[in-house]
């Protein structure tokens, strides 16, 4: 873009919030894509690690934690509220 040069673009979220829409132009939201799957893995994530707890599987809950701590992080970077969603709270 050079200087002096005015570009503008109208954004409306579609009734399918995948998808952007620019100008007349309909163009996957690959950060939401992206959220909506790390969201995805971290309810797996905490899945998991209840039932390493419950199986007093040490190893396994640890591992899993790092990749909860790690989603959890990406998540709050990303503007998600996980109130209700971290069941592990950790």
């Amino acid at each position: 873009i050079r200087a002096g040069v005015r570009i503008s673009c109208h954004v409306k979220f579609g009734p399918d919030t995948s998808f952007l829409q620019l100008g007349g132009e309909i163009m996957p939201n690959t950060n939401l894509e992206i959220t909506q799957k790390a969201m995805e893995d971290f309810k797996k994530i905490q899945e998991y690690m209840l039932l390493a707890r419950e199986e007093n599987s040490v190893k396994t809950y640890e591992k899993l934690k790092d990749e909860y701590l790690y989603l959890k992080s990406f998540l709050n970077i990303a503007g998600v509220n996980l109130t209700d969603l971290d069941k592990i709270k950790e």
